[in-house]
């Protein structure tokens, strides 16, 4: 102990003890614990007492002492020392203040320390005490120091700006995975008021830092989600998933979420969704046929393709829809029976090879020896409807007569859609700028 303290605390010690001064309660409990106060009242078998240092009034039973010591209250000593300081010893301050914080009179402490300061600016246990640091500037209390430094304070840390820009962007992100989680949840297991409202919230969610999270959730169990996730890819605009929408159109077996999937599809750069679906085209036909079931999923799948680029508008879509006006869709069994057949599948269409097959020209083919069981044509209206839809025409179903119409017509045709869409390129273009132009 600080050897001003020591004098300060045997003179007041002996002053207690010869002026009879007033005591504390120390309540021992037959637990083992103890309270140490005033007793300001007992009454009717109770025992009620403010406590020492933080003055909290609280009531014990009488049944639950085992005896009361009586002896002087931190409070009361500190009172009486503090009352003997030398109000220019910086270091008796200093010393007292040190025994307030083992006795639990904190602000007692901190004024002490803020009282020794100020008489010696430079006494430098009790600056640290206080959370000062000594600077080139001076000394300066470590907030302050951070704050020189250029750091920012979060959530009790400092940091720099960088590092606090990070952290409320991790937040943020976390907080909005939060919300999408808690929409599939809702959709999921909600009632069918619940269901409903954050259907349309996912549906109506354009946020593209997110993504690659609702492409996540175009593979969830629920159709719900499925066809929620797909309008918002669509609002989104978000190009990388045209496949995952074009396999959802035609291969779901939920009509809502084809129909979500649809629509989605126009929101995008039909262009390149075009593409996707013409290349699918191709692979329906160069996929084998094993039996009715694939017979029929390959019909279902030319229905829905022609609905779709019907629906899309784009001119370069006519000879491919040539193509499946009577599609051949022949079954074709193997020589050697393999036991169990393998039906056909969007992802086979799109080109997933199977045992057996060989690449050429980036197309796999199927090369096991095959005899045929029979030739199945059939008329695909819908393609039928989007070639009128798409050329203003009515040639019937005969494949030759559009090819020979689009064999004459369609190279303009072709220059008339490009000329068209560098316009809207040049229109959109314009347009940004002047947004740009407006913003600065």
């Amino acid at each position: 102990m600080d050897r001003t303290l020591i004098h300060l605390f045997c003179g007041l010690m002996a002053a207690l003890i010869l002026a009879g001064g007033a005591r504390a309660e120390v309540i021992h409990l037959k637990s083992g614990g103890r309270v140490e106060g005033e007793i300001i009242e007992r009454e009717d078998g109770r025992v009620r007492i403010r406590t020492s240092g933080r003055g909290i009034v609280t009531t014990i039973d009488e049944a639950e002492i085992e005896w009361i010591d009586q002896r002087p209250t931190a409070r009361q000593v500190f009172e009486r020392m503090a009352g003997a300081l030398d109000p220019d010893d910086a270091d008796g301050h200093f010393a007292l203040g040190t025994w307030c914080r083992r006795h639990n009179l904190r602000n007692e402490m901190q004024e002490l320390f803020r009282q020794a300061i100020e008489i010696d600016p430079d006494h430098e246990r009790a600056r640290a005490e206080l959370g000062y640091v000594r600077t080139e500037e001076g000394w300066m209390t470590r907030d302050e120091a951070m704050e020189a430094r250029g750091m920012v304070r979060v959530d009790g840390e400092w940091m720099t700006e960088e590092e606090a820009a990070e952290r409320a962007e991790a937040e943020k992100d976390r907080e909005m995975l939060r919300r999408i989680n808690n929409a599939v949840s809702r959709i999921r297991f909600g009632s069918q008021q619940e269901s409903r409202r954050w259907s349309q919230w996912l549906s109506a969610f354009n946020d593209p830092e997110y993504a690659g999270t609702i492409m996540g959730l175009l593979g969830n169990r629920d159709e719900a989600v499925r066809a929620a996730a797909s309008s918002s890819l669509g609002v989104m605009k978000h190009q990388p998933a045209a496949t995952r929408l074009v396999k959802l159109m035609l291969d779901d077996s939920s009509s809502t979420v084809r129909r979500a999937a649809t629509d989605a599809l126009r929101h995008l750069d039909t262009e390149q969704v075009c593409e996707v679906m013409h290349s699918v085209i191709a692979g329906v036909k160069l996929a084998p046929i094993h039996d009715r079931s694939d017979q029929e999923f390959a019909k279902v799948l030319y229905r829905r393709l022609a609905v779709a680029l019907g629906e899309l508008g784009n001119i370069r879509s006519v000879p491919f829809l040539i193509e499946i006006l009577y599609p051949n869709i022949e079954i074709q069994v193997p020589e050697t029976p393999t036991g169990t057949s393998m039906a056909l599948g969007v992802d086979e269409v799109i080109g997933t090879p199977r045992m057996g097959d060989v690449k050429t020209r980036g197309t796999w083919f199927d090369t096991r020896p095959v005899q045929i069981d029979s030739d199945r044509y059939f008329f695909n209206q819908p393609a039928e409807d989007a070639l009128r839809r798409l050329t203003g025409e009515n040639l019937g179903v005969l494949p030759r007569e559009w090819r020979a119409w689009w064999d004459e017509h369609g190279r303009a045709l072709l220059r008339e859609h490009e000329a068209r869409k560098r316009a809207r390129d040049d229109d959109a273009q314009q347009l940004l700028e002047e947004v740009e132009r407006g913003a600065n």
